[in-house]
């Protein structure tokens, strides 16, 4: 079975995102250029990548299918993605298991296609996109908080603590997005959004709500001191001196 030739410490959510990417990038390379080029270029842009005409059209599952897809002229698009989730997934994979894995991945790639489509309604960017990186992005922002002190190789060269290597990631597309280079900085800018978003908690509904009710709790009891005032009255000062004094013995 595939499972048995893959290296054991690949996750099964890990082998299942990248088999499905794989998967995904032969069918509709074989589609494009052999079988029905103007069907399945459709398929591509209209059906599966992300943009703010797709969304407007009601495709909103491309927020995440965009996430499955990638660049049919360049092979190292799906392969540096495949590259970062070999390396970056399997310890969190190990860490919060398969079911918060696929959590993990599919907030982090759906808050990517988020950031994209707002950003082309701001004129930017507004080709169709597609790509895992939003979900690699989040994979390094959640081990540069996780594990800070951990060593990566910074281009398979340079050794460097996990931490510096989001801000040179977030650094580097900046950069980008002035110099108008048609990477997808909004989609990875969404990803490390969407990882602060599950390492925080606010993607779980019930820890949301308990949230929101010691909140609520907080500012009741905040408005009810703010209501509340000193009364004048009762003993004297002389007199509960006099009954101060009587109690000591």
């Amino acid at each position: 079975m595939l499972r048995d030739k893959l290296p054991a410490h690949l996750g099964d959510a890990v082998i299942r995102i990248g088999v499905a990417c794989v998967a995904v990038q032969v069918a509709l390379f074989v589609g494009v250029y052999w079988v029905a080029p103007p069907l399945f270029t459709a398929i591509w842009s209209d059906w599966l990548a992300v943009s703010w005409p797709n969304v407007a059209s009601l495709h909103l599952w491309t927020l995440l299918s965009y996430g499955f897809v990638h660049d049919l002229t360049s092979p190292m698009h799906l392969l540096f993605n495949l590259v970062g989730l070999y390396f970056l997934a399997p310890d969190l994979e190990r860490r919060w298991g398969s079911r918060g894995f696929w959590h993990f991945w599919l907030v982090a790639i759906g808050v990517g296609g988020l950031f994209t489509v707002i950003a082309q309604l701001f004129g930017l960017n507004p080709a169709p996109t597609v790509g895992a990186s939003a979900g690699v992005m989040g994979l390094l922002a959640a081990w540069s908080w996780l594990f800070p002190q951990r060593r990566i190789l910074l281009m398979f060269i340079f050794p460097i603590q996990v931490r510096w290597a989001l801000p040179l990631a977030v650094g580097l597309d900046l950069i980008f997005a002035i110099s108008g280079s048609d990477t997808a900085v909004a989609a990875h800018l969404g990803g490390v959004a969407g990882a602060w978003l599950v390492l925080n908690g606010w993607t779980r509904p019930r820890l949301v709500r308990t949230r929101w009710i010691a909140w609520k709790s907080g500012r009741h009891r905040q408005k009810t001191r703010s209501r509340m005032h000193v009364i004048q009255g009762g003993k004297s000062d002389e007199k509960a001196a006099r009954d101060d004094d009587q109690m000591v013995n």
